[in-house]
Formats: C-alpha cells, structure tokens, sequence
C-alpha cells in the first residue's frame, strides 16, 4: 500500500533515535497509552524502551521509563 511507504520509512528513522524530547502535556498523553500498546507494534516498542527528555517546569519525576 502506498501509504504504508512513508510510515515504514518514519519508523526506520525513528529506530535509529537513542532519545525523545517530548513536552510536558505530550509526555503525559504518552505516557497513558504507549505503555498499553503491545510490544509487537514498532513505535510502541521503541517508545517503551527509549529514554525521555521532557521539558517541563513542574515534574519532578518520570514514571513511564524504558524497559530493561
């Protein structure tokens, strides 16, 4: 299908990321529905297993960290 060339192509390139930079509001949108998503789908795996960078002015603690 054509349209699965661009997003075949955005996680190629996502898999070779060693981080994310998320926003706050982003990172906690994430953090609520990666973690439920099975391991099998490839942006849930990197994103479970990816260490986050979140800006914010008023987290003090991550809770959604990569898997060992």
């Amino acid at each position: 299908m054509p349209g699965n060339r661009g997003t075949l192509a955005g996680a190629a390139g996502v898999a070779r990321a060693d981080g994310v930079l998320l926003g706050q509001r982003t990172y906690q949108a994430f953090a609520q529905l990666w973690p439920n998503q099975p391991s099998d789908m490839p942006m849930a795996a990197f994103l479970n297993n990816t260490h986050k960078y979140v800006v914010s002015a008023t987290l003090d603690t991550l809770e959604w960290a990569p898997r060992a």
